[in-house]
């Protein structure tokens, strides 16, 4: 092994039970037209031949790119996603999941993007878009190319869907997903809501494909829903600070909601939710609808 070599980008990818797909990520790492990156595997306490498939990898890479791969118990993708932060050499961070492939030309996109922004200190990630294997969008292009925005503004703006967040690593690793006992989901944008509101980070819109993806219809499928509603108390904290100002009225009203119906979830007392909200009044106004929204979903998802 010889001295560490510095690198612009992290491309970190965390892993379970994937060993058949992660060859085909390599690949696509493997066509990238420029190669000043590190590929960081996080597994995910995998029981099939995760471990094996990446040190084969390992041991007849030719790449000029840096390979690490690190295992840890199972606790879900966003505890996953916490442990890397130690092994992370890029000073920009980019989550692609298993099953997800770059385009060839992604990783020159994103360097090309970053090196010419200018007064870029307070931009906490540059937001890509995802496609297909045709290229093929899967969501509407941003309104505005290069805007510089804030997340609260973008969730203001209803905006939804499919992106490929590439953040600064400081940004990244400043926020940790909470983790709590027995869940094992929380929704990746914790760390958009938390860097935006407590670390005062904006991010730009960038209407260039880097990512390629399977279509899901409707975004947050059925299974997404039940997968927070699976960990519904580290979601609960996702949306607790989305009640106040500077978030619109609407926003607020959502975020108190679903802040609201997973506490439930999470067999929280009505005593203690109110407690725990960041804005009481709005919670106790809204009752009726959080537990409308409880009882319909609990009898949706009858398995949770």
């Amino acid at each position: 092994m010889g001295e560490k070599k510095m690198v612009m980008i992290t491309i970190i990818t965390p892993a379970y039970n994937r060993a058949t797909m992660l060859p085909k990520l390599y690949a696509s790492l493997q066509d990238q037209t420029n190669t000043n990156f590190q590929w960081l595997v996080v597994d995910d306490g995998s029981t099939d031949d995760t471990k094996e498939v990446m040190k084969n990898i390992q041991e007849h890479s030719q790449d000029d790119f840096e390979i690490t791969f690190v295992s840890k118990q199972n606790g879900g993708k966003h505890t996953a996603l916490n442990y890397g932060h130690h092994y992370i050499s890029g000073d920009y961070t980019l989550v692609v999941d298993s099953d997800d492939k770059l385009y060839p030309e992604a990783i020159e996109v994103i360097i090309e993007e970053i090196t010419t922004t200018q007064n870029k200190d307070k931009i906490g990630w540059f937001a890509f878009l995802m496609g297909d294997e045709n290229r093929n969008l899967l969501d509407t292009p941003y309104e505005h190319n290069h805007e510089r925005i804030t997340y609260v503004d973008y969730l203001n703006r209803g905006r939804k869907g499919e992106c490929a967040d590439v953040y600064l690593t400081k940004a990244f690793t400043a926020h940790p997903y909470p983790e709590v006992e027995n869940e094992k989901f929380v929704s990746e944008s914790y760390l958009n809501i938390q860097a935006a509101l407590f670390g005062g980070y904006e991010m730009i819109t960038i209407n260039r494909l880097i990512k390629e993806a399977e279509y899901q219809e409707g975004g947050l499928t059925s299974l997404g829903r039940m997968l927070q509603l699976s960990s519904p108390i580290g979601n609960a904290l996702l949306w607790r600070p989305v009640v106040n100002k500077p978030f619109s009225l609407p926003m607020r009203f959502k975020g108190n909601l679903l802040f609201t119906v997973y506490s439930l979830f999470g067999r929280k007392k009505l005593k203690q939710i109110i407690k725990k909200s960041a804005n009481k009044t709005l919670t106790i106004i809204s009752l009726p609808f959080s537990y409308i929204l409880y009882f319909y979903w609990k009898r949706k998802f009858k398995q949770i």
